[in-house]
């Protein structure tokens, strides 16, 4: 009997970080391919060495180079831009159309949610890993 794979799309109930989102959630695809798993801890890599140099950079006695700041600043840019395509792409699997997001979407509730309500974002990746983590653990368990 062939066995078909399926993208299975669990709800993060935004009313799990404020009560007042009521019956808000985003759809997050709990079950992945290894090579998405992949892009995004490469992207966490990438991420780890712009943060590494921004450091450098900024404990260097006297003048740091223009073009030196423009290249970690375009490497942060690129990295980010990744995050938002891969959390697109999780968020974007549900069978209702209404729900997908663009990667552009998700900087924009990024950028918003930074100044407005920091825990948010925080709240949708956390709550993203923590959904894929727990079909992970499950799936380990059967």
């Amino acid at each position: 009997m062939p066995i078909q794979i399926r993208k299975l799309v669990r709800p993060l109930a935004l009313r799990e970080l404020a009560p007042e989102y009521g019956e808000d959630f985003v759809s997050v695809w709990v079950n992945p391919p290894r090579s998405m798993l992949e892009v995004y801890a490469a992207a966490r890599a990438e991420s780890r060495a712009v943060t590494k140099r921004m450091a450098e950079l900024a404990s260097q006695d006297g003048e740091v180079k223009q073009e030196d700041r423009q290249a970690v600043a375009s490497r942060l840019l690129e990295v980010n831009q990744r995050f938002f395509a891969w959390f697109a792409e999780i968020w974007s699997q549900s069978e209702d159309p209404a729900t997908r997001v663009t990667a552009e979407e998700v900087k924009e509730l990024a950028i918003r949610s930074e100044t407005d309500d920091p825990a948010l974002w925080e709240f949708l990746v956390h709550g993203t890993w923590r959904l894929i983590d727990e079909h992970r653990q499950h799936a380990k368990k059967g």
